[in-house]
C-alpha cells in the first residue's frame, strides 16, 4: 500500500476509535449524572443498555454496584465490588464503596479494614480518609454506648460517602488510546477534588477491638495524643547470644495473635519477603487470611513440642499445632522458617503436614 494511502487509513481508524470512545464516555457520564441526581431507576435502565453492548466494561460494572447499593440491594452490590477488587486490586474505589456497605450493616471493624486496604492503593484519597474518620468515630461511640448500656438505636450512625464516576469520559478516551485510565474521583462535580488531609487524631480510638472494656468518648471529644499502634511482642537478643528463647517467643506470639483474631498483629509476624503458600501475591494472601480469621466466631491455636534449629540469622522451628475454629478441629505438624530482622524474628516461610 502507498504510504499516503496507509496514512489516510490510519487517520480514519483513529477517528473511528475516538468517536466510539467519546460516545461511550458520554453514555457513562450521563448515567453518572443520573446517579448524582438520585434517579436510580433511569440510571439502571440506561446502564443495562450500555452493559448489553459492553458487558466487560469495568466502569459500567462499577456504576451497577453503586446503583444496586443505593437501591438497597447490598448482596449483589457486595458481590460486584468484591469481584472488582479481586480483578483490579490497585483500584481504590471498590474498596471504599464496599466499606460503606459494611458500615451500613453495622460491621464497623470490617469497614475499617477495607478502607485501610483502599489507602494502601491510594494513600492521599481524601474521600477515603473522610470515611475512615467517620468509622473511627462510630466505633468509639459504639464502645462508649456499650459501656454505659445505652440503646444502640439512639447512637448516631456514620454518614459515609460512596464514590461515583464523574470523569468517566476521560478514562474511556484514555483506554481507547492505550493509556492507563485515570482513577475515578469523589462525587464533587462542581469543585475540584480536595487535597489529602490526615485523619483527625481525636477521631481515632486507641484500639478498636477491645475498647469495650472502658469508655473512650474522651478520645473523640477532647484532643489527646494519638496512642502508638499495637506492635508484636518485642524480642530482645539474650546476652549469651543464644537466640532460641527469642525465636520461641516469636512463634508463641504469632499463635497468640492468631487465637485472639488480632489480624493486624498476626500479619505483622510475617516478613515482607514471606513466600506465600500457593505463590499468590502478598496482597491476595493477606486478604484471604483476613477474611478467614475475621469470618470465624472463635479460634484457638495451641502449639507444643517446639524444636528450634538456628543457623546464624535464620531459624527453623518445628512443632505440633492443635487448631480449633467453630466446629473445625485439626492437628497438624508445622514448620516455620524465620529470619532475623534487627531485633525481631519474622516468618519467611510456612509449611504444614499431617
Amino acid at each position: 500500500m502507498h504510504p499516503r494511502a496507509l496514512l489516510a487509513v490510519t487517520v480514519l481508524l483513529l477517528a473511528f476509535l475516538a468517536s466510539n470512545a467519546y460516545a461511550e464516555a458520554d453514555e457513562l457520564k450521563n448515567i453518572s449524572q443520573l446517579i448524582g441526581r438520585k434517579q436510580y431507576s433511569e440510571a439502571a435502565a440506561s446502564l443495562d443498555s450500555y452493559l448489553s453492548a459492553h458487558p466487560q466494561d469495568i466502569h459500567g460494572q462499577f456504576l451497577k454496584g453503586v446503583i444496586l447499593s443505593e437501591q438497597k440491594n447490598t448482596v449483589e452490590a457486595t458481590r460486584i465490588f468484591s469481584d472488582l477488587i479481586a480483578k483490579h486490586p490497585s483500584w481504590p474505589e471498590p474498596y471504599n464503596n464496599l466499606a460503606v456497605i459494611y458500615a451500613g450493616q453495622g460491621q464497623y471493624e470490617r469497614a475499617r479494614q477495607t478502607l485501610e486496604l483502599a489507602l494502601r492503593t491510594h494513600p492521599s484519597y481524601a474521600a477515603i480518609h473522610d470515611n475512615l474518620s467517620g468509622i473511627y468515630a462510630a466505633m468509639a461511640s459504639e464502645a462508649y454506648g456499650k459501656a454505659l448500656k445505652t440503646d444502640a438505636t439512639a447512637r448516631p450512625q456514620p454518614r459515609l460517602a460512596m464514590v461515583n464516576l464523574p470523569y468517566a469520559e476521560k478514562r474511556a478516551l484514555a483506554m481507547a488510546a492505550g493509556i492507563q485510565p485515570e482513577k475515578p474521583m469523589p462525587i464533587k462535580a462542581a469543585t475540584p477534588a480536595p487535597t489529602a488531609r490526615p485523619i483527625p487524631e481525636a477521631a481515632v480510638p486507641a484500639t478498636p477491638a477491645p475498647v469495650a472494656k472502658a469508655p473512650v468518648v474522651v478520645a473523640v471529644a477532647q484532643p489527646v495524643a494519638k496512642p502508638a499502634a499495637p506492635q508484636p511482642v518485642a524480642i530482645t537478643q539474650p546476652a549469651s547470644g543464644d537466640h532460641s528463647a527469642a525465636v520461641e517467643d516469636a512463634v508463641k506470639g504469632w499463635a497468640k495473635a492468631w487465637s485472639r483474631q488480632d489480624v493486624d498483629k498476626y500479619l505483622d509476624y510475617y516478613a515482607s519477603s514471606f513466600k506465600t503458600p500457593k505463590g499468590e501475591t502478598r496482597r491476595a494472601w493477606e486478604q484471604t487470611r483476613r477474611s478467614r480469621i475475621k469470618g470465624t466466631k472463635s479460634i484457638d491455636v495451641v502449639i507444643s513440642g517446639i524444636q528450634t534449629k538456628i543457623d546464624g540469622e535464620r531459624a527453623e522451628v518445628r512443632f505440633k499445632q492443635n487448631y480449633r475454629a467453630d466446629r473445625v478441629a485439626k492437628r497438624t505438624s508445622k514448620t516455620l522458617i524465620l529470619q532475623k530482622d534487627n531485633d525481631r524474628w519474622l516468618i519467611v516461610q510456612e509449611l504444614t503436614s499431617r
